[in-house]
């Protein structure tokens, strides 16, 4: 199964029609989470979807607004918030929460594939939504999906609407029969064991001082004004524009990866313990570590690989991938150095890819212990009280100063 996200140009009527539509999956759901979290509470009872699709109807009857609206849309929230419970109890998300209309709305469609016109209509590029009509897409696609029993239109931030939908697709031409070890970092993204680098995505400084002219702005305005509304909106297209810009270079990036080797040996993070550190937050989270290796994970098993993980506390910048010489510590801002058990001179990001792809394999010579001296530094060293480079090699051990 994989996800498409069209655009979707509504006109007026249907923008009036998606407004109500939201607005009533927003109430069932919250109403729904809150009968079953107060039934809970009270007497240790659980609600199930079929008692809820029951109070749902005789709700009706009071609020006569619901009947506005497809009353699948109402189904599909009881099903999607029993769904979510179902996700919580697994250990796969965090407890349901409540919607508001101030976040980004969205309703679920069901497709009746037994329609005949829908299909034709389906057939010819165009989608017929219930209440709605035929929808005007931004079609980009080369090849036209099979029809999706279900479709969710959603409205972001910036007031844009999006059609989005799974479908079932063949899997992609397999990737040569290789073996690769990835190892991410903020200087490069992806470093693989052949050497081939990524290098990172930067926000320019003029977006970003932009962005945080845009958000002085908008909480200087009143909340709840028109004008407000329209801050947020100015600073929401504008980070739109720098999160489509990183999303585009994550899959430049997790698209090599897959396509050159069938099996890929990736490090196991821990992305939320990383952040912990405030000197490196801000660049942490703004490399998008977590989201890399969940790209080359289902973009690999698309292919028809293999994804291997690696545990994090295995050393591997550290340790020379050839000999196994292990040594006591590899400051970041040393970015090559040479190996007091062999010689070897390392690259530090290369030779961390190469370690894990022969931890992967069960490659990795027995374990040696170094001198723990670094011998080589690639980057000049800057003295930090007087803010002064220089070129020549430290004469013995790091120092405050180094």
């Amino acid at each position: 199964m994989r996800g498409v996200r069209l655009r979707f140009r509504p006109t007026l009527k249907q923008r009036r029609y998606l407004a109500r539509a939201f607005g009533v999956a927003r109430f069932v759901w919250n109403w729904a989470l809150s009968s079953k979290r107060d039934a809970y509470q009270q007497d240790q009872t659980s609600i199930g979807l079929l008692e809820l699709s029951k109070r749902l109807t005789a709700l009706r009857s009071e609020k006569h607004w619901l009947t506005e609206v497809d009353r699948q849309i109402q189904q599909q929230s009881l099903r999607d918030l029993d769904q979510a419970y179902q996700n919580f109890f697994a250990k796969r998300a965090r407890f349901p929460k409540f919607k508001s209309r101030r976040s980004p709305q969205s309703a679920r469609f069901v497709l009746d594939s037994r329609s005949g016109p829908k299909r034709r209509a389906w057939a010819e590029r165009q989608l017929i939504l219930p209440g709605l009509g035929p929808c005007r897409l931004v079609d980009s696609l080369d090849a036209w999906p099979s029809m999706p029993k279900m479709v969710t239109v959603s409205r972001d931030a910036c007031g844009d609407y999006w059609v989005s939908f799974a479908v079932p697709m063949a899997l992609l031409p397999q990737a040569p029969d290789r073996k690769l070890g990835v190892d991410v970092g903020i200087t490069d993204l992806a470093v693989t064991s052949d050497g081939w680098k990524s290098g990172k995505h930067e926000v320019s400084k003029k977006k970003a001082a932009r962005l945080r002219r845009y958000q002085r702005q908008m909480s200087r305005r009143v909340p709840g004004s028109k004008r407000r509304g329209a801050a947020k909106r100015r600073a929401a297209r504008l980070q739109r524009q720098i999160a489509n810009s990183r999303h585009d270079f994550l899959h430049q990036s997790s698209h090599h990866i897959a396509s050159t080797a069938k099996t890929v040996v990736l490090e196991t993070l821990n992305v939320k313990g990383m952040l912990t550190n405030h000197h490196l937050a801000k660049a942490l989270s703004g490399a998008s570590l977590g989201e890399l290796h969940r790209q080359i994970e289902y973009k690999v098993k698309q292919r028809g690989g293999t994804v291997i993980r690696v545990d994090r506390w295995e050393p591997s910048s550290t340790r020379c991938h050839r000999c196994g010489t292990l040594i006591d510590s590899l400051p970041l801002s040393v970015r090559s150095w040479i190996c007091p058990g062999c010689g070897c001179k390392h690259d530090r990001d290369v030779n961390g890819a190469q370690t894990l792809l022969a931890l992967g394999m069960g490659l990795m010579p027995k374990l040696r212990t170094g001198t723990g001296e670094v011998q080589e530094r690639a980057s000049p060293f800057r003295c930090a009280s007087g803010n002064r480079e220089s070129s020549q090699l430290p004469t013995s051990a790091w120092t405050a100063c180094g």
